[in-house]
């Protein structure tokens, strides 16, 4: 399946986001370095399912039009389906 090939991608660029993310941040750092790994993971976790969600959003979406569009053009219509995906 494709989505599992962009897991790595996908929780990669989770691990990037959320280190740039406490680069720019202004607070100050915890006096526990465990509390700051706590929070690191959890943020990075949170990130890796948004991220993730919003890329099975998209193939979901892109399947259901590819659907559509091969029922359009399958019918009696001369409509063409064209998708940019």
């Amino acid at each position: 399946m494709k989505f599992t090939k962009l897991l790595p991608y996908i929780f990669g660029l989770a691990l990037l986001l959320t280190g740039f993310g406490y680069l720019i941040d202004s607070d100050e750092a915890y006096a526990n370095f465990w509390h700051t790994v706590v929070e690191f993971s959890v943020i990075t976790l949170i990130v890796f399912s948004v991220l993730s969600l919003t890329v099975l959003l998209f193939m979901g979406l892109r399947i259901l039009v590819r659907a559509v569009c091969r029922r359009k053009m399958s019918g009696q219509g001369s409509e063409k389906c064209r998708i940019i995906f």
